[in-house]
């Protein structure tokens, strides 16, 4: 249970979102959009689009700000705790995103794309948080003598 506001988790969130996620998702969606798969919102357009955020998108990028979340907050393990958290991050992204994405990709105009996105991060942030801080514990040796954690 948390006892006091972590000022530090929350700077890494705030640096992950300001300099990793909002370039990158801003740039993703204007190219899926207008480059990628280009043309009238339709229902095959707009699923090929779905798809290839979901399934060709999310699988690299969910597990690279998680990563680079543990590069800010200077774990000592990254590679092997991102190697066992990245199925669940996956799954979990999917069970959010793709209809988050459904929603942003059918009704939303493609200049509010990442400010609809960013409010469903709220929630998902919270998530991640929970996952980088389970993770983190299970990293951290236990001992019986001296330790106060």
């Amino acid at each position: 249970m948390m006892t006091s506001w972590d000022t530090f988790r929350t700077l890494c969130f705030v640096t992950m979102g300001a300099f990793w996620v909002a370039p990158i998702t801003h740039v993703w969606y204007n190219m899926l959009s207008t480059k990628i798969i280009v043309g009238p919102r339709t229902t095959f357009r707009i699923f090929q689009r779905l798809f290839i955020d979901q399934f060709g998108f999310a699988p690299f990028f969910a597990p690279s700000f998680m990563g680079g979340l543990w590069i800010l907050e200077q774990r000592d393990e990254i590679f092997q705790p991102l190697i066992e958290v990245s199925p669940s991050l996956i799954v979990a992204n999917w069970t959010l995103w793709i209809p988050a994405q459904l929603i942003n990709f059918s009704l939303i105009p493609l200049k509010y794309q990442v400010l609809f996105g960013n409010v469903v991060a709220l929630g998902w942030s919270v998530y991640l948080s929970f996952t980088s801080a389970t993770s983190n514990r299970k990293s951290i040796p236990t001992t019986t003598t001296g330790s106060s954690q």
